[in-house]
């Protein structure tokens, strides 16, 4: 019920546009393993409220809350939080809220819950997205500079940050990610964005001299620099020259356990036969080879 069809991801339709953006909302501060359980766990109804536009725009365009009425002023009418436990707002008055309904399915923060119905209103409603990427176009010639533009309208909507907004755009215009499936390239080109997470950030400390910042500009000027003496189309011709994403990917899956347990890496199932070039300081395994098959 929620994935993504990949033929109407392909041709960049708005619906999947709208549902890929809520989906990977979900993944904010806290562990993908949860996230994907509480995910597998929603009702057929809950994932209509979540990722239907079809069940948004009816409860949007019924609803009697004053927030609601302006697309412009809802990211700032709407002030959803928990108050034990339970998901309230400044407007508690109106029955039928989607921002409380979707705060109370995710369990998280109040303002989480505004993500579906700020979706809906930003990307979907009124063929807002067509818009935003004509605009784009218009306004900009550089498509990595087209990107970086993107990803500062996704920060505009509500429980999206930085790092969400950024791995969202790059997955739409890097198509070495996701194969057929980056439905703005060419016109748009991740390839030059950098996402930075926790898990990215402990790596690149790890890998940075000692005593370097600790702040997301100086990690991020720190991986740019090692990208450029990376010529990637040595690993496959397809791939472009110098990008930093791809670099940060390879860094990504390189440190994470669970998606190198998940393939069958050496390291994870033969240790005696593997890390004959391994970095101790930065492998999951050789940090707690305890943990190797865990």
């Amino acid at each position: 019920m929620l994935a993504v069809g990949e033929a109407e991801l392909r041709a960049g339709r708005p619906a999947a546009i709208f549902k890929l953006t809520v989906l990977l909302g979900m993944y904010q501060a806290r562990r993908d393993r949860l996230i994907q359980a509480q995910q597998r766990g929603l009702s057929k109804a809950e994932v209509a409220l979540l990722t239907s536009p079809g069940k948004l725009a009816l409860l949007v365009t019924t609803s009697d809350c004053p927030a609601l009425r302006q697309v412009e002023t809802f990211e700032t009418a709407c002030r959803p939080w928990k108050c034990k436990g339970q998901v309230t707002c400044n407007h508690p008055e109106v029955r039928g809220c989607p921002v409380r309904e979707a705060g109370t399915i995710l369990r998280r923060t109040g303002v989480l819950g505004k993500l579906p119905t700020s979706a809906w209103l930003q990307l979907y409603h009124r063929r807002r997205w067509s818009t935003v990427l004509k605009e784009i176009l218009e306004q900009e010639t550089d498509p990595c500079r087209r990107a970086q533009l993107l990803v500062t309208y996704f920060e505009q909507l509500a429980g999206l940050g930085p790092k969400v907004s950024t791995l969202l755009v790059s997955a739409l215009s890097t198509p070495a990610l996701a194969p057929g499936l980056a439905p703005l390239w060419p016109d748009f080109d991740g390839h030059d964005l950098v996402v930075l997470d926790t898990h990215a950030n402990r790596l690149l400390d790890l890998l940075r001299p000692k005593g370097s910042p600790r702040t997301a500009r100086a990690r991020e000027q720190w991986l740019r620099l090692q990208a450029k003496e990376i010529d990637l189309r040595c690993y496959h011709p397809n791939l472009p020259q110098y990008s930093p994403r791809l670099v940060q990917q390879a860094l990504y899956w390189f440190g994470s356990r669970s998606n190198r347990l998940a393939h069958g890496d050496p390291c994870a199932q033969e240790p005696e036969k593997a890390c004959s070039a391994c970095v101790p300081t930065f492998c999951p395994f050789g940090l707690n080879p305890k943990k190797r098959l865990s």
